[in-house]
């Protein structure tokens, strides 16, 4: 009986844990409270980055990054922690030029972070 429950529980909880954040997701989204901007301006300084969002702005030491993470030359993922990030398509720079420049800054600004390229 007990195995029984044990694989019911595995089968399931999976489904259920994604149902929930999805509602959960729904009905913050139906609030007006969404936990991220879908429209945010970055700014990076010398010693700190800004986030301006409609709603809020929120500036961010340098030292408060994980780990820089960059996909298929795609897209930059600046992780603050290990479940939030800032993702930087390369479609939001002007030319590939100023994209490989933000990055060699990036590594200036943190040179304590793993900078890695996925090449799936």
């Amino acid at each position: 009986v007990y195995i029984v429950m044990f694989m019911l529980v595995q089968l399931l909880l999976p489904k259920s844990y994604v149902w929930v954040l999805k509602s959960q997701m729904k009905a913050l989204k139906q609030k007006g409270k969404i936990g991220y901007s879908p429209v945010a301006e970055m700014e990076f300084l010398d010693e700190s980055f800004i986030e301006t969002t409609p709603d809020n702005k929120n500036e961010q030491k340098y030292n408060s990054i994980e780990r820089v993470s960059v996909i298929k030359d795609k897209y930059v993922y600046i992780h603050t922690n290990s479940v939030a990030a800032y993702i930087l398509p390369q479609g939001c720079f002007e030319s590939k030029e100023q994209y490989d420049s933000f990055l060699a800054f990036i590594q200036t600004k943190c040179p304590n972070i793993d900078t890695y390229s996925t090449m799936k």
